[in-house]
This record gives structure tokens, sequence and C-alpha cells, in this order.
């Protein structure tokens, strides 16, 4: 993943603000170069990278609500915040997936949104700290919800 090399530091933020289909077949050519987390949630973006990019640039979905679909553009798996607190659901929607079970993937996928959507009810990492804490998985940071601030009730 590009983020990982120390050139692309300094980076990250115009191929994240920037990058499109075109840039990313580019930046496929290089060497060191492998995958892309694709958390833009525009669809036809990702249908667009897969077009341009080929074998050349391995596509993960960084939305938890879009898995299936990236996988259906070819997608390799993906970069789950769903797989900290249901790593067995995260799993199962691609295991399905890739066994050829598309409709029990898709069921898999939808059943997960709303877990997916309660995740992103606040800033990141705030619900997922909160949720693997009331799983009895991690203890909150002195002085504070693990060391950020506390959710938002309501939200």
């Amino acid at each position: 993943i590009c983020a990982t090399l120390p050139f692309w530091e300094g980076m990250k933020k115009v191929i994240n603000e920037y990058a499109d289909g075109v840039t990313l077949a580019e930046l496929a050519k290089l060497p060191n170069v492998n995958a892309v987390k694709e958390a833009s949630g525009n669809i036809s973006q990702v249908a667009d990278v897969a077009a341009l990019c080929g074998e050349e640039l391995n596509i993960y979905s960084g939305n938890d609500d879009q898995i299936v679909p990236i996988l259906s553009l070819g997608g390799k798996g993906v970069i789950s915040v769903l797989s900290n607190v249901a790593p067995q659901q995260a799993h199962d929607i691609c295991a399905a997936w890739f066994s050829g079970d598309t409709a029990k993937s898709l069921e898999l996928q939808l059943k997960a949104l709303p877990l997916c959507h309660a995740l992103f009810a606040d800033v990141n990492p705030i619900p997922v700290k909160w949720a693997m804490n009331r799983l009895g998985w991690i203890a909150p940071a002195s002085g504070g919800a693990f060391g950020c601030r506390a959710a938002v009730p309501g939200k």
C-alpha cells in the first residue's frame, strides 16, 4: 500500500484528495505500489480504477458497508473496522464471495449494515473502541474514553 513507503508520507494528502483512476494507474506501475484502500464511497470511481488498473493494482474496500459492491468490481478484500468487533461476520462476507456464493455474501453484507452504520455514528475510532470495551476486549484509558473524547450521546 502506497502509504507505507517513506516517500509517500508527504504525498498521502495529495493522493487521498486527488487520486483518480488515471493517477492510480500510473502509481500502480511503480514496483512497490500494490494496492489501494478504496474508501471514497463512490462506486463509479472504484469501477474506473478497476477498469484502468486491472490486475496491476489490488483494490480493498475501506468501507464496511461496501464490501460486496467492491468485491463485485474485482476487489480483493476489506480493510475493516467491522472486523474489530465482528471478525467472523467480516470474514464470512468475503469467504462466501470468494467461494462463489455471492447470494450468501450479499445476505451477510445486508445483515451487517446496521452494525457498519453504528460503527461510524461518531468519529472513528470512538465507536469501535466503545464497542470493544462493551465486549470486554479492551479497557478505557485513564482520563477519558480510550484516549479520545467521549462519544456524543444520541449520535
